[in-house]
Formats: C-alpha cells, structure tokens, sequence
C-alpha cells in the first residue's frame, strides 16, 4: 500500500463516483480521488489557519481568519 501524494490547494468540488462508471484504484483512480481531493483542501486550509498569528487561544486565530475570509 502507498500514500497519495497531496498538494495544498482548494477544490470547490468533490468528486463522486457514478454508479455506471467502472472503480479504478491506484494515485489518478477514481476510487481515491474524493478523499484526495478532501485532504488537499483540508492540507490549504491548515496552511492558512497555521499563517495567523496565535491571538491567546486556537479559536480567536480560526475566528480571524474567517472575518478575514467572509
């Protein structure tokens, strides 16, 4: 078993596999590429999240950043 690689990057969509379209497994299959997806947007969010300046506690940075975000 191996580890996909993941870039830090945001998808505004998550794939999901059809019901008609055959599974195919390895780094570009489409069996692995919603939880790819997921963790490279989990992996940008936590590089955002780390960038601000820690304010006392973990949920004043997170609640920066959502103002600064909308």
């Amino acid at each position: 078993m191996s580890n996909l690689m993941l870039t830090a990057q945001w998808h505004d969509t998550i794939n999901q596999v059809e019901t008609s379209e055959p599974i195919t497994g390895g780094a570009e299959g489409n069996a692995n590429l919603a939880t790819k997806q997921l963790a490279e947007s989990l992996l940008w969010l936590k590089d955002k999240v780390e960038k601000i300046p820690s304010q006392g506690s973990p949920t004043d940075g997170f609640n920066q950043f959502l103002s600064d975000t909308g």
